[in-house]
């Protein structure tokens, strides 16, 4: 029988995902300013869209029927109220994460004086 080791490719860090999609959702929800002559509707839409990403890349663990529910609405509502219901879903799931333990990782580190 011969000897072998295994070699690890690609490795995928799951905070790291979360934290990229959340990168864009900040990034879509500060777009939103009609008063530099972009277009409300594009711009909620844009950002319900990158809410929606980031549910997907919950797992389902972590994903509720409210979150859902929300995102449903935000898809059918429009301007304002779109960006209110993508909000209102986007702290649900930060709420989620946060208890997960996946927005800050770290540990206690002590100091001897």
């Amino acid at each position: 029988m011969s000897k072998g080791y295994y070699v690890t490719y690609e490795v995928v860090d799951y905070v790291h995902v979360i934290n990229s999609a959340l990168n864009e959702t900040r990034r879509r929800r500060a777009n939103i300013d009609p008063s530099t002559g972009t277009s409300l509707e594009r711009t909620a839409w844009e950002y319900c869209i990158a809410v929606e990403a980031l549910y997907v890349h919950l797992i389902p663990e972590l994903r509720t029927a409210r979150m859902r529910e929300l995102l449903v609405r935000a898809r059918k509502a429009s301007g304002w109220e779109k960006v209110r219901l993508a909000d209102q879903a986007l702290e649900l799931i930060l709420e989620k994460l946060n208890q997960a333990g996946l927005l800050i990782r770290g540990e206690r580190v002590e100091i001897e004086e």
